[in-house]
């Protein structure tokens, strides 16, 4: 027998020996294939249908709600935009008088010279 058939001859072998266990591989790896797609496809669908039902059912919802109360949202945001005011005027005050305490005379004394 030549070699080349001796080769072809043992990868039979080799196969036919193997055949279940090559066929439960393969069905394996179909399984898992069908998986991971299933897998992927049923987030993209559930992703699909909770983005349907926020723009249909959620959104007006949240849109009338915040009309209805555009008063309270405004005032609301009126008190938070004063109170930042406060508090960065308090903070700088605070920064400056002690920038003013650790300052000499002398600078202190050229400083209200030239503001006043």
């Amino acid at each position: 027998m030549s070699e080349e058939k001796t080769v072809t001859y043992d990868l039979q072998e080799i196969l036919v020996a193997a055949k279940d266990k090559i066929k439960a591989r393969l069905q394996d790896s179909i399984i898992q294939e069908i998986n991971e797609k299933l897998k992927w496809k049923l987030a993209d669908d559930v992703g699909d249908v909770v983005d349907e039902f926020v723009k249909t059912e959620l959104k007006p919802e949240i849109s009338k709600y915040l009309i209805e109360h555009k008063i309270e949202i405004l005032q609301g945001i009126q008190v938070a935009i004063a109170e930042a005011g406060q508090i960065f005027t308090k903070t700088l005050v605070e920064k400056l008088t002690d920038q003013v305490a650790k300052a000499d005379s002398w600078k202190i004394k050229n400083v209200l010279k030239e503001l006043f």
